[in-house]
């Protein structure tokens, strides 16, 4: 209310009470208390840096998370170009973003930003504009997440898949990776591709159980074996594109890609080997066949003196069966025939060297014959015994 005098003829009469209704201005000051603080409330609040920059560039206000961040204090930052804490290299695009603000343009960034101890730190930088009651351009405001942390996991992460996928699609050996539940094949790389003879396309197509000729339900069991990491060496026959059969060990780990769990497997084509072992196996079965069936003896005595092999129809002469004597000890077995331990001596000494025993009754015509490794050193003799009893009765 306003008290005015009323004079009329120099003579006070009275007062004049003029009263205006200012509820709606109060109430619109207290609005505006509670407004500004919410405001700082929320400023205070914020896990994140909050950065208020007006239409030149230059900071107006930087909240504390920002004051950490960087390591300036306000004071440090207020007036000062946001282009200032940034490298050079990165200014020219960053002001060209700025710009954009003037369009009302909102968006979001990410920036390597300099802190005041001169170490870089990466951030995440939401943008929007600001403008004053009349549509004129005066800033904008930012908030502001450091990833600096996260953009160094993420770089070593990829700079580790570019490591695996260096070491997998270069690998001379084949290498797959395969999806445990669903058994697909998710990756191979070039020596998997030419060793089943598919284009990358089609063996991205295949599951395992396409290649692998097993039971679908055994390869299940197998995987699964493998996923728990039980086992991790098997045997398989996998089919190629054109039809052939491979005999191949598989070498199976977990690896996890993606955030998923798959299985990775070497394949090493054996194929060759086992025809190779199938041939020395057959080989061997005809040459102990052969030597069986011969009234000899032939043996293999090793370097610490024990019998390795043992085999032939002289070795009945002696009461002995074929193998009886393997992983005895020659010099235990004829301690009582001083000339049969000499005679070992000195073959292992590299001597070939031949000489008539009589053991028993029986008499033998044996031949010893050293075997020596690369560096000359003497490891096993190789012995053939000959019965020679009935010609030496005629003689």
């Amino acid at each position: 209310m306003v008290y005015t005098p009323f004079v009329e003829n120099d003579k006070e009469n009275g007062v004049l009470i003029t009263v205006a209704d200012i509820t709606q201005k109060k109430q619109s000051e207290i609005d505006l208390k509670e407004s500004e603080k919410k405001h700082k409330t929320l400023v205070k609040s914020l896990n994140e840096g909050l950065w208020q920059i007006d239409s030149k560039g230059k900071t107006v206000f930087a909240n504390s998370i920002l004051e950490k961040m960087f390591g300036y204090s306000k004071n440090e930052m207020k007036g000062r170009l946001f282009l200032d804490f940034m490298e050079k290299k990165y200014r020219r695009e960053a002001q060209k973003l700025f710009e954009k603000r003037e369009n009302g343009i909102s968006e979001k960034h990410t920036f390597d930003f300099l802190k005041k101890d001169g170490s870089k730190i990466t951030v995440y930088l939401s943008t929007s504009p600001l403008f004053d009651e009349n549509n004129n351009f005066k800033g904008a405001l930012a908030l502001v997440k450091d990833i600096t942390e996260i953009n160094l996991a993420q770089k070593s992460l990829k700079e580790s898949e570019e490591r695996y996928k260096s070491l997998f699609y270069n690998n001379k050996t084949v290498n797959l990776l395969i999806n445990p539940e669903t058994k697909k094949i998710v990756d191979a790389n070039n020596a998997a591709l030419e060793f089943y003879g598919y284009s990358k396309n089609e063996m991205l197509k295949l599951r395992i159980t396409d290649i692998n000729i097993l039971e679908t339900d055994e390869i299940k069991k197998l995987m699964q074996i493998s996923v728990e990491e039980k086992q991790n060496v098997f045997e398989f026959k996998h089919k190629l594109a054109n039809g052939q059969i491979k005999e191949v060990n598989v070498y199976s780990g977990n690896i996890v890609f993606s955030n998923q769990t798959l299985v990775y497997s070497i394949i090493i084509d054996v194929s060759e080997k086992k025809k190779a072992e199938k041939r020395l196996k057959e080989s061997e079965e005809r040459y102990k066949t052969v030597v069986s069936n011969l009234p000899l003896v032939t043996f293999v005595i090793n370097k610490n003196g024990f019998f390795e092999f043992s085999e032939g129809m002289g070795l009945s002469k002696l009461d002995l069966k074929p193998g009886q004597v393997v992983g005895l000890s020659a010099y235990d077995l004829y301690k009582d025939y001083p000339d049969v331990i000499l005679a070992i001596k000195n073959s292992f000494k590299g001597q070939a060297l031949k000489h008539v025993v009589n053991i028993r009754g029986v008499i033998f015509d044996v031949f010893y014959n050293p075997l020596a490794n690369k560096n000359g050193k003497v490891t096993k003799i190789i012995g053939v015994a000959n019965d020679i009893t009935e010609s030496k009765k005629i003689e």
